[in-house]
């Protein structure tokens, strides 16, 4: 056995330090992704256009049936929605305009049952609106008390 020990020095450690310039330039990355974009939408539309091409007449005629069969449902929805709106806020007295923001008809009727129930707040005219509410005394709770009582008493 030999005298010497062999002891393995380590070197302190510091923290890994990032290399100078690795910040990410993110409108070079924007514009990168937004050319790739572009590229991809014009290989879909030249794609598109050969397709067209190589289908048969009654393909075409299917393709075009099926668009006007498509756009004649939401026309229909449409029209169904307008009426459905026009109906209730008759019926109701809700505006118009409110009731557009519901799904259907039975949202629709919904809404205006909840407006219906609410209590109808009127604003104040004449003497009434010219009226100025006071601002809290600065009493405490128990001199505020002691008067009360006083003009109960």
């Amino acid at each position: 056995m030999s005298d010497t020990d062999t002891t393995t020095t380590t070197e302190p450690t510091t923290e890994p330090q990032e290399p100078h310039g690795t910040e990410t330039d993110w409108k070079a990355e924007a514009r990168k992704w937004e050319k790739r974009a572009k590229e991809n939408s014009d290989a879909a539309a030249e794609l598109a256009k050969l397709k067209a091409a190589s289908m048969s007449d009654a393909e075409k005629m299917e393709a075009r049936a099926t668009a006007a069969e498509q756009e004649l449902a939401q026309l229909k929805a449409e029209r169904e929605f307008e009426t459905a709106v026009r109906e209730v806020a008759a019926k109701s007295g809700v505006a118009e305009s409110i009731l557009r923001h519901c799904a259907d008809r039975d949202a629709m009727e919904a809404l205006a049952a909840e407006i219906a129930s609410q209590p109808t707040k009127v604003a104040p005219t004449g003497a009434a609106s010219r009226l100025v509410v006071s601002q809290p005394s600065k009493k405490s709770n128990a001199e505020a008390f002691a008067e009360m009582l006083d003009g109960i008493l």
